[in-house]
């Protein structure tokens, strides 16, 4: 054996400890996804149709039967990411045990880019990539200016994007909150949608702040009140979301589930054949939106 059971146990604490104090320092992407955790090896949720208002019903008259049409299934399949980490034995009889501590370091901040990287995925395609749509097979991408119903299921097209893509500003944000109040279900009826979260990339922080925060209205000399502060969005971030410009509304309920089937487990082993010490680190998650209801978005100008 190559290393002692008690150096064993040093080198794996010592790798574990660093690699939590650095995968724990923040999780952005919880923000503007739904946090869920799966027991299978794939999850599957099926939408239906609203049921029309209940009628009036006379004394002693059967009650008129409805039934909810089922809609598109949507599906999360799990896909583990990992890496290997090695220990020579030449590394171990050097006493390098600071280096080899610090690459456990370094495998958490790997890690935790990764997590960030697929938490933002989805609305990173949200304007190219076909997610959602009416049927099984996805075939509308997640931000349209026209999505269908489902078939049997009534309703019209509505739109979760505006026709002519725009910068973030008051009148913008404000075209995605009527946007919002406009949406009715399959019945016809207001779908009662409120935003509460705005999404963008951190380099528009002063941007979110000055619209959201000032009490009087941005770039304006006429001291009018901005009442956008008293709709109570709060501006989430994101330094993984690729576009500097796109910019995402969203309810509290975020479009995108995000799954997480094992959390990052670190698994380690002495080996023989080489003479080293050999550590795994991998996870499985799976990611993906549900409908497109709760958000309004844009690539920006």
């Amino acid at each position: 054996m190559i290393i002692s059971p008690n150096r064993a146990k040093l080198f794996d604490a010592n790798i574990s400890k660093v690699f939590d104090q650095e995968f724990n320092q923040y999780d952005e992407y919880k923000q503007f996804v739904q946090n869920l955790t799966s027991k299978q090896q794939f999850e599957e949720v099926a939408m239906f149709s609203e049921v029309p208002l209940p009628s009036k019903v006379g004394e002693l008259e059967d009650f008129p039967m409805v039934e909810a049409v089922a809609g598109p299934k949507r599906r999360w399949v799990h896909e583990k990411y990992g890496f290997e980490l090695i220990a020579s034995k030449e590394a171990i009889d050097d006493e390098l045990f600071p280096v080899i501590v610090n690459t456990g370091k370094a495998a958490a901040t790997a890690m935790r880019h990764r997590l960030e990287i697929q938490g933002v995925y989805d609305y990173d395609m949200a304007f190219t990539a076909n997610s959602v749509g009416p049927s099984d097979t996805a075939s509308e991408t997640l931000c349209s200016t026209s999505h269908a119903t489902f078939v049997g299921a009534g309703g019209a097209t509505q739109a979760n994007r505006p026709d002519t893509d725009i910068t973030l500003g008051v009148d913008s944000l404000w075209a995605a909150i009527d946007n919002f109040a406009g949406l009715t279900d399959r019945e016809g009826q207001p779908i009662v949608k409120i935003p509460r979260k705005l999404m963008t990339n951190a380099v528009n922080k002063r941007v979110c702040k000055e619209i959201l925060d000032s009490m009087n209205m941005p770039y304006s000399m006429n001291r009018e009140d901005n009442v956008l502060k008293s709709e109570g969005i709060t501006p989430v971030y994101s330094h993984y979301l690729i576009s500097s410009t796109a910019w995402f509304l969203m309810t509290d309920t975020p479009p995108v589930w995000f799954y997480t089937r094992q959390p990052v487990t670190i698994e380690a082993e002495s080996r023989a054949s080489n003479q080293s010490r050999a550590w795994i680190l991998s996870m499985r998650i799976s990611h993906g939106p549900r409908t497109w209801e709760d958000v309004y978005g844009s690539t920006g100008a």
